[in-house]
């Protein structure tokens, strides 16, 4: 017998459902709130806040319920909990139904779930355009596979080798983006108390602060010019490999590169909406537009201040601290152009900035190695999941 001729395949409905029941928010003292702000994008989890919202009661969550945030599917917003908990409306409560816990395991129903092959289903049964919602009944319908208990288990850890190995080499990265932070600090100092006295000058001085032109949906193919929105960029950010969704045509790039409305190499984009101040230094190789009113564009109109340096004064904590009491916004987080003009930059000896690049430049060689390793070891982790649930 090969692989899968024992398996059974069910509707998720047909082996889990929806709980229901609702739990007092004065009960939550020793269990935490989750709503869908608390779980973090891209599978990574839950982060708890210390506060709880001013509602009365919330949906009871149990250990080994799975959690999916239920707007937005494409953030892909999934935990397994590990304990009680009260959840948001907006969050999608999975429990395995009490006549299939002896056949259906919580880890390997949650890695089932957590594949793209379910966020992609997810995502394509949506509905409401600008704050998309998925449909518990679709959800409901997906298929999902039920092989032998102990296949479940093997499947779950082969899959958990492999993501323990992408963990570890993520770490790596953070502890060298750490070291990169480190550096910046030494050789600068603070950027915004300014100890070491360098003469300091507003951004709208040095850059030209602007944003892309605005691309209609109209315009919008299915093959063309890779077209990010503030999602796809923040992807871009982290070096992280994807698709793109949307491109516009090869003679709408040219039109808009002919007047000028398409960023050089050195140029940076910072994102504007939701999270702010993230950078992307443009490269000679790239060939791509982006979404106007969510993502700034800064081109350099002094040569006094690399891009490096600007990206790397982005990243720092007191100069990022002064981008979070500057946003606009209610809902959800704005940084104007002309709150960008207005930030103050220190600009030291332009020497001294071309010695942190160079000290950076062999900081990333050792990123982008890991980088492919992760890359490779993401690919055989893709090729394991379609293996097995495709």
């Amino acid at each position: 017998m090969t692989m899968k001729e024992n398996w059974t395949y069910k509707k998720l409905g047909e082996v889990a459902y929806y709980p229901n029941k609702r739990i007092a928010m004065k009960e939550l003292s020793q269990h935490p709130y989750v709503g869908v702000e608390n779980l973090i994008k891209d599978k990574g989890g839950v982060s708890f806040s210390e506060t709880i919202p001013c509602i009365d009661s919330a949906i009871e969550c149990q250990e080994n319920d799975i959690l999916i945030g239920n707007i937005r599917p494409y953030l892909r917003k999934i935990w397994l909990s590990d304990q009680k908990v009260g959840a948001s409306g907006d969050i999608v409560v999975i429990r395995i139904s009490q006549d299939h816990v002896n056949k259906l395991a919580p880890k390997f129903l949650y890695t089932v779930l957590s594949s793209d092959l379910f966020f992609n289903y997810d995502n394509a049964n949506t509905k409401g355009a600008k704050m998309p919602r998925g449909d518990r009944k679709a959800i409901a319908n997906y298929i999902i596979p039920v092989p032998p208990l102990s296949e479940q288990s093997r499947i779950v850890s082969e899959l958990d080798i492999l993501q323990s190995i992408i963990d570890k080499q993520q770490a790596q990265l953070k502890e060298l983006d750490t070291l990169a932070q480190a550096v910046f600090y030494d050789m600068f100092g603070d950027p915004v108390e300014n100890e070491k006295g360098w003469e300091v000058k507003r951004l709208g001085d040095v850059c030209e602060v602007t944003s892309s032109k605005r691309v209609y949906q109209s315009e919008w193919r299915t093959f063309g010019i890779p077209f990010y929105r503030i999602s796809d960029f923040t992807q871009l950010v982290n070096n992280v490999a994807f698709d793109a969704e949307l491109f516009i045509s090869p003679e709408k790039y040219d039109e808009l590169k002919g007047n000028g409305q398409v960023p050089n190499a050195g140029d940076i984009l910072v994102t504007s909406r939701g999270t702010l101040g993230n950078c992307y230094i443009v490269k000679n190789s790239d060939c791509f537009y982006f979404q106007d009113g969510m993502i700034t564009w800064l081109k350099a109109i002094d040569d006094s201040l690399l891009s490096l340096f600007i990206v790397f004064l982005f990243r720092n904590n007191s100069f990022r601290s002064q981008i979070e009491k500057c946003q606009s916004g209610t809902t959800v987080a704005y940084l104007s152009i002309s709150m960008l003009k207005k930030f103050k930059l220190p600009v030291p000896p332009l020497a001294l900035q071309q010695t942190f690049a160079e000290k950076i430049e062999a900081i990333e060689k050792q990123k982008a190695t890991i980088a492919q390793s992760i890359a490779e070891t993401q690919k055989l982790f893709n090729y394991t999941m379609d293996k097995y649930f495709g």
